[in-house]
């Protein structure tokens, strides 16, 4: 171990820094901590060993030298690596916070040390969290938003190209949801696509995608659809969900439709159905039914739930 006169020396230098700082000599054992550290943990841990205070299984060679390090008189330190753990606060066990862990090589009097700063980064990481999660969801039915969609897109167009995948996409919007915020407000306004996208979810299997891509428009993207009558029994149903929408004296909930098939078969596999069924869409809109409309935009047939 170092001598006393040096190792006195580093360690009130460290006394009042403001980062949690550890020593741990070269068996693993904890020989120094500044009061920021404890103050962090809620306890001391002087003594003892590094690995057991971290969830996962740490081992000292973690920190080991690679190769022999050139010792120079004044230099006390080398910088090492920086991790991110969790590490266990001990006035509440089942707590753990996220730490970046800066490691540094500490040599006195021919000793090998770590010197271990700490900082605490729980909240940095939570509002990080936070905003990516605004960038993708959609805030009042917590669906993926238009950016998620984009995103997956690459992928699904991956999955079709590479593995032969089969999807159908579903594109569809609120028939007269304008007339929803102007005749009673926008709060109803709100309830009505809450209540849609509850209803849709409701129907959804756990391979299948579902975004809120605009003010009312919505796209459900089914995996493994393999034929047509898969594609409209599935439209049917989302139809069947959305029709029978508890919404007592108001008007009946509709949504349009437009459905098509995504295989290997053409390029830009799924922009090129996305605007396809845009079309279908479009076309289920202009028929003005009673109920929810599907429509086979490669077809231009046209369903309901019934």
């Amino acid at each position: 171990m170092a001598t006393a006169s040096e190792l006195d020396f580093f360690t009130s230098k460290l006394q009042d820094a403001w980062m949690p700082i550890y020593i741990v000599n070269n068996a693993g054992k904890i020989i120094f901590e500044n009061p920021s550290i404890v103050s962090l943990l809620k306890t001391s841990h002087l003594n003892e060993m590094f690995v057991d205070l971290f969830k996962e299984k740490i081992t000292f060679n973690e920190f080991r030298l690679q190769a022999q390090l050139e010792q120079k008189q004044a230099e006390y330190f080398k910088r090492d690596q920086t991790k991110m753990y969790q590490i266990r606060n001990s006035a509440q066990a089942n707590h753990f916070c996220d730490a970046l862990i800066i490691k540094h090589r500490l040599i006195l009097d021919g000793q090998e040390n770590i010197m271990i700063q700490i900082e605490d980064i729980t909240e940095e990481l939570q509002l990080k969290n936070q905003l990516q999660y605004m960038a993708s969801f959609d805030a009042l039915t917590r669906l993926p938003n238009r950016h998620s969609f984009n995103n997956d897109l690459k992928k699904l167009n991956e999955e079709v190209e590479r593995y032969g995948r089969k999807y159908a996409l579903f594109y569809f919007d609120i028939d007269d949801f304008k007339r929803y915020n102007d005749t009673y407000d926008h709060a109803f306004g709100d309830h009505v696509l809450k209540a849609v996208a509850n209803a849709i979810l409701a129907t959804k299997r756990k391979t299948d995608l579902l975004y809120r891509v605009g003010g009312d428009e919505f796209v459900f993207i089914a995996n493994n659809i393999n034929t047509r009558e898969q594609m409209l029994a599935i439209g049917k149903k989302l139809a069947f969900a959305v029709d029978n929408i508890p919404l007592e004296a108001h008007p009946r909930i509709k949504i349009s439709i437009g459905c098509a098939q995504i295989i290997l078969s053409t390029e830009n596999l799924f922009s090129d159905r996305i605007k396809l069924a845009d079309k279908g869409c479009f076309l289920a809109k202009s028929l003005k039914r009673q109920k929810s409309t599907l429509v086979d935009a490669a077809t231009m047939d046209h369903f309901t739930a019934d």
